[in-house]
């Protein structure tokens, strides 16, 4: 298996995969058996290729079982391009409280809260009579 290396993109690590499966591959006369030779280093290199990507990307190709190493290639890239434009996405928001901002893109005024009056301390919870004296 030929992991997939830091900072190396899915397309670098296929063409990676893909000249180590062909240094497997014999040359021979048979045109039959030369065929049967590549099919069995194509399937090497969609197994080594798959169950070597990192990430959100390396799961998903596994999960969905693609049938070449182009469909994986092609699954891998959505992905990660998918992932770059969610981290785009939240990237455009500073604030968490999308609320706050009006559609020009400027913040909000703080709203006024009117405060009611608070009673003393002491005579929180208690009824008050007017006496009269």
């Amino acid at each position: 298996m030929a992991r997939q290396r830091k900072g190396e993109t899915a397309q670098e690590s296929l063409h990676r995969c893909r000249l180590l499966a062909r240094k497997t591959v014999p040359c021979v006369t048979d045109p039959a058996l030369q065929r049967v030779y590549n099919e069995h280093a194509e399937q090497m290199l969609l197994s080594a290729f798959t169950k070597g990507l990192i990430g959100t990307g390396g799961r998903q190709v596994c999960h969905s079982s693609p049938a070449t190493a182009e469909e994986a290639l092609r699954i891998a890239i959505n992905v990660s391009q998918a992932e770059i434009q969610e981290a785009r996405d939240n990237a455009f928001y500073v604030d968490p409280e999308v609320a706050e901002i009006t559609p020009a893109g400027r913040l909000r005024e703080p709203a006024v809260h009117h405060t009611t009056a608070k009673k003393p301390v002491g005579l929180r919870g208690k009824c008050t009579k007017a006496t009269a004296g």
